[in-house]
């Protein structure tokens, strides 16, 4: 499951490809893997960055932050996916991402994991959630999508959505209150990291693997 603003990265092992993954979880027995979006900027003004086209973006905003991430439980009972994952046994401990750079910067608490991967297999319940998946098996193993949701003139954008009420979230009315502060707006945050591949992100503990799957996608190799 992938939106259009989201580039898909396979976890460590699989040069790049999703096919040995899927193997992998085929071979397990694994019905579903988390997805945590990493959301990509640039630390130029948005009075620049919306005169890129998509290509030129994917290629010019390769900054990241890990600061103010909150970690939550796959089981956590108060969270607000519980009752969509409690039946839903892990392969490993697993765990979702809130918040990020958006909070850092917007003070909003955007839920940057989902199901974004789960097989249409018997017995496994259609997404009850946008993000949450019923009764699957979640692998020990997560990934990442690079998230360009500040691609493009999405100050224009947000501006559009709020007076269409597309949303009703909230979110957008934050980081309307940040855009209409004087001055041209760029993202900073306290710690830019550039992106470096997913071997960095899982040395950072934004994504994880198992010596179980290191071993499995070694041998296919």
């Amino acid at each position: 499951v992938v939106d259009s603003d989201e580039m898909f990265e396979p976890p460590p092992g699989c040069n790049g490809q999703i096919r040995p993954l899927l193997r992998y979880m085929l071979a397990e027995g694994q019905t579903a893997m988390l997805v945590h979006m990493l959301d990509m900027f640039s630390d130029q003004s948005a009075e620049i960055t919306c005169r890129w086209s998509y290509v030129e973006a994917l290629d010019r905003m390769s900054l990241y932050s890990l600061n103010a991430l909150e970690r939550i439980d796959y089981h956590d009972p108060d969270f607000i996916l519980a009752y969509f994952v409690k039946d839903n046994p892990t392969a490993a401990p697993q765990n979702f991402w809130r918040g990020g750079m958006r909070y850092e910067v917007f003070g909003e608490t955007p839920l940057l994991t989902k199901h974004g991967i789960f097989r249409n297999a018997d017995g496994v319940a259609p997404p009850g959630h946008v993000h949450a998946v019923s009764n699957v098996c979640v692998s020990d193993v997560s990934a990442c999508y690079r998230h360009y949701k500040f691609s493009g003139d999405y100050i224009t954008r947000e501006r559009n959505h709020v007076a269409a009420g597309t949303w009703q979230h909230g979110e957008d009315v934050l980081r309307l209150a940040r855009y209409d502060q004087p001055g041209a707006f760029a993202i900073r945050t306290a710690s830019q990291l550039s992106f470096r591949g997913t071997e960095v992100l899982l040395d950072e503990g934004f994504i994880q693997t198992s010596d179980r799957f290191r071993e499995f996608v070694e041998r296919q190799a």
